[in-house]
């Protein structure tokens, strides 16, 4: 066996041994994660719960409250509009921030980011675990390299290093993606490896298998036997590597290098160049060796790797994957869906129960002397004894006498109204804040209190979902200063201009015709793909109940005499166009009041639409 093949093998063991282990710790959560999100869907019944009542004929209920709470806290969250502004760090370069503002819009509407976002968010409401992944996208462009996309993950897909603890996960050693693959379409894939697939002889004990003398739970790992699917594997790894780092003390620069003979190398050229009038070479250059990583791709399966590539960003060193983890207490995150599963299983039993109960009371039997009816007549009575206009023909002087039901004892009735608001005291979330309320008398002032209490439960869920979205962002960036050239930019801009989307921007129309009417724009592109950039969320992710009190409280202020300036009221408000307005603002200043500016409305008394 050659070296390179024995450097596979090893590989292959490595990242197999770490994904089997991974995937075995978190199993107890992908299950949890399973059935949270049967729940929501409505599938709530244990199975043997469910074929036990109805082999009594009794009435298997759902009454599904999970899924409502579901689509408050994720509903709340569509009403941010999805957007990002990218800052030059140490810098206020306009024109680079505008540039890459609409770098960013144009890759997420391109490739629908906002829908995976969304998506995304909604699996940590219910799991409490939300991945995205960054990379290229071929679906919906001619371009060969494709598009920077954002894309969800399912969380059940994805198997971590158990040991990152970074909210982030960058600090793991591996992560991988989990996708299953039909027989056929995997030999079409790879027809290089097309030995590698024969899962139906295996399965059925033709020819050599590589599977062979696994155990049952290891086979169901990487093997689907009814639908004859292969597991595919996509392992990012980390592989140890030190970088070299010189560092100019007099002019406050930094090298860094590959190796250390490159260091040498610019340290010997350095010196050449270096005068005394900056001091000493030894005290003004000083070389220090960092302990870091690359990042490579293996695309595998249990049993051959396929493919193993470096990062398709030469130097890159962050996994291309996003988490976003909500209640993060233990070592596995749970969601919104977590604890109410209980209570939303005592209701359907619940209700369940008391339909029977009121099914049976209606036609609880009859009590037959004995003699008095023939068989016949008993089995209709049996039949249509609960039927209107019912005739009883008997003999002897004893009548059929219906029994009287029981009435629903007043105990059950007491814990029905007990258990009633059961699933919203859980979840924290309020009638005010679900907009359910039905006080008439309750002031706005008040209502708008009950749900900003509500909104504070739900606090853990807006934080975590805004640094995902940050760090998203930081992805997209680095992918786009990568793979967008001079002639990419320029569409982009053209496109924004064409669709009257530029106003949307830091710069607005005007600057972006200056941009690519400029004979050095090329280098204005040039310095973008190599400025380091901050990114920022657009809006902010506060939820908008809470921006709509805020805005109105700084109307009432500058009401009161208070000098607020308009630029604040302005970014407070959730009013589209923002920085046209702002540079008309700058422009013009602020313009009169219009005659019923000062007439309060409903919605201006509330932000909510109730009354002072």
């Amino acid at each position: 066996m050659s070296p390179k093949a024995v450097a596979r093998d090893t590989l292959l063991t490595t990242l197999r041994e770490q994904f089997e282990a991974a995937w075995i710790v978190s199993q107890p959560w992908r299950t949890e994660a399973e059935e949270d999100c049967r729940f929501v869907a409505g599938d709530q019944w244990d199975a043997k719960d469910r074929a036990n009542l109805q082999a009594k004929n009794r009435p298997v209920l759902v009454f599904n409250e999970v899924l409502p709470q579901v689509d408050l806290v994720s509903g709340m969250a569509r009403q941010t509009p999805v957007g990002y502004r990218a800052y030059p760090r140490g810098g206020e370069d306009q024109v680079v921030s505008t540039i890459a503002t609409a770098c960013l819009a144009y890759a997420m509407e391109r490739t629908q980011g906002a829908q995976a976002l969304y998506r995304g968010y909604d699996d940590g409401v219910i799991t409490g675990r939300a991945w995205w992944e960054i990379g290229l996208d071929t679906t919906y462009t001619a371009d060969l390299l494709g598009e920077v996309y954002l894309g969800r993950v399912r969380p059940m897909a994805i198997v971590e290093d158990p040991g990152a603890e970074r909210l982030d996960r960058q600090d793991a050693e591996f992560i991988a993606k989990a996708a299953w693959a039909h027989e056929a379409a995997a030999k079409r894939r790879w027809p290089e490896h097309r030995d590698a697939f024969n899962i139906g002889d295996w399965l059925t004990g033709v020819g050599p298998s590589p599977i062979e003398g696994w155990s049952t739970d290891k086979q169901q790992i990487y093997l689907d036997a009814k639908t004859k699917q292969v597991r595919l594997l996509y392992v990012w790894y980390k592989v140890p590597k030190t970088r070299y780092v010189v560092t100019d003390g007099a002019l406050g620069h930094t090298t860094e290098s590959e190796t250390g003979r490159e260091a040498e190398a610019f340290l010997r050229t350095a010196r050449r160049a270096h005068t005394t009038e900056l001091g000493p070479f030894e005290d003004r250059y000083k070389t220090v060796e960092i302990k870091s990583h690359s990042l490579r791709v293996a695309t595998m399966t249990g049993w051959r790797i396929l493919d193993d590539q470096p990062h398709p960003i030469a130097g890159a060193r962050l996994f291309p994957f996003v988490p976003m983890l909500a209640h993060n207490y233990t070592d596995e995150p749970f969601g919104l869906v977590r604890n109410i599963k209980d209570p939303q299983r005592e209701i359907n039993k619940r209700r369940s129960t008391f339909l029977h109960i009121m099914m049976t009371s209606a036609n609880s039997g009859w009590k037959v002397h004995a003699g008095s009816m023939s068989k016949a007549k008993i089995r209709s009575l049996e039949e249509h004894g609960a039927d209107s206009g019912l005739v009883l023909v008997h003999t002897g002087n004893f009548p059929p006498q219906e029994i009287i039901a029981k009435t629903m004892p007043n105990a059950y009735m007491e814990y029905d109204a007990i258990m009633s608001n059961s699933i919203r005291k859980t979840t924290s979330i309020n009638a005010e804040l679900a907009g359910q309320t039905t006080q008439q008398t309750v002031s706005g002032a008040a209502i708008t209190a009950r749900q900003r209490g509500g909104l504070v439960g739900l606090q853990g869920f807006v934080d975590a979902f805004a640094f995902a979205r940050t760090q998203i962002g930081m992805h997209l960036l680095q992918w786009i200063q990568h793979y967008y050239d001079e002639q990419k930019i320029r569409n982009v801009l053209g496109d924004l201009l064409a669709q009257g989307q530029a106003e949307e921007l830091p710069g607005g129309a005007a600057e972006i015709q200056q941009v690519l009417a400029n004979e050095k724009a090329i280098e204005t592109f040039k310095r973008m793909r190599q400025t380091e950039l901050d990114v920022v969320l657009m809006p902010d992710a506060t939820p908008p109940t809470i921006r709509a009190t805020q805005f109105a409280d700084l109307m009432q202020l500058r009401q009161a005499g208070f000098p607020i300036p308009p630029e604040i009221i302005l970014d407070a408000s959730d009013a589209p166009k923002k920085d046209a307005i702002r540079r008309a603002l700058k422009a013009q200043g602020v313009g009169p009041p219009l005659p019923t500016a000062g007439q309060a409305t409903p919605a201006a008394q509330s932000p909510f639409g109730g009354g002072g």
